[in-house]
């Protein structure tokens, strides 16, 4: 077990944010790999990745992400990860199919046209969670807001969510184009949705179970825009997961006030609830996951209030 943690620890932790990552398991767990291809100074290449690097997945043409029970075989000489400590988490309660999903990102488009580190993150947590039978997201009307190239959304459909994944009209192209690409994989549909656009319907599935959104919170302008959208979309029983990495103090700040007046706040606590169910290579990852549910409505037996 770690250590106690110190009173500004438990301050950061009720606020949200990551905090030192437990120590490792000696148990089997959940494992995260991807392959990234691409082109550098006119050659082609290939890395065999499993920990975050951002700029290295947002400079690949296409990702190959694998999400497994077991663990991944060694790295060959040359290949990207030279530490070959075992990412270990929990011991399954079930062991559940592996997920693969094949992706392709560009960037001629805003900022949704590339992948961004808490999808893995979020990716990892769901599989492992599931696969302690903590979590079942099967038969869950879900909406992720912010859907970007559609990792998380496939993911959630592999684990039987029936997903609408909305992003900008501009990357639902991409979007579409990477479900396509995963055929295996049923129950994501790709729509546009304009979080400004307060006159437009909602996208299929409504109403919805939860509501998630990604890695949303980069400026200011878009926070408030990004809580009426929420409200928006927001039916009486459905819950809201807002997770995004801690980049800038303020725009968080922006955040919640912008949504105060709308929803009830909690804090999904990192430390407890998420660091140790991720791979130990994304352990390090600092992000906040807030809890919204709409002001005045009674949880009881809403299905994810207990998620």
């Amino acid at each position: 077990m770690p250590p106690r943690a110190k009173k500004t620890d438990r301050k950061t932790r009720r606020k949200g944010s990551a905090a030192p990552a437990p120590t490792r398991s000696a148990e089997p767990g959940v494992y995260l790999s991807y392959t990234l291809r691409g082109y550098e100074d006119g050659q082609p290449f290939v890395r065999h990745m499993r920990e975050l690097d951002r700029w290295a997945a947002q400079a690949a043409d296409t990702l190959s992400v694998t999400l497994s029970s077991t663990p991944p075989p060694p790295l060959e000489d040359g290949d990207e990860d030279e530490d070959e400590l075992p990412v270990v988490v929990t011991t399954p309660k079930t062991k559940i199919p592996d997920i693969t999903v094949e992706l392709r990102q560009s960037n001629s488009v805003f900022i949704g046209g590339q992948i961004w580190d808490t999808s893995f993150v979020l990716s990892c947590w769901f599989f492992a969670r599931t696969a302690a039978g903590a979590v079942d997201v099967g038969g869950l009307r879900i909406c992720e807001v912010g859907a970007g190239i559609g990792l998380l959304a496939l993911a959630l459909a592999a684990l039987d969510a029936r997903v609408t994944a909305t992003d900008l009209a501009s990357v639902v192209p991409i979007l579409q184009g990477n479900l396509d690409l995963n055929p295996h994989i049923v129950g994501a549909t790709a729509a546009a949705l304009d979080w400004g656009d307060t006159a437009a319907s909602p996208p299929p599935g409504y109403p919805y179970d939860l509501i998630l959104a990604c890695d949303c919170i980069y400026s200011e302008v878009s926070s408030s825009d990004l809580a009426t959208c929420l409200d928006r979309l927001c039916a009486p029983g459905t819950v809201v997961w807002v997770v995004s990495e801690v980049r800038n103090e303020s725009i968080q700040d922006a955040f919640k006030r912008s949504i105060e007046p709308i929803f009830d706040i909690a804090f999904r606590d990192i430390e407890e609830d998420v660091t140790p169910f991720l791979p130990e290579k994304l352990r390090s990852h600092t992000m906040r996951w807030y809890v919204l549910t709409r002001k005045g409505v009674d949880r009881t037996g809403v299905r994810c209030a207990r998620m």
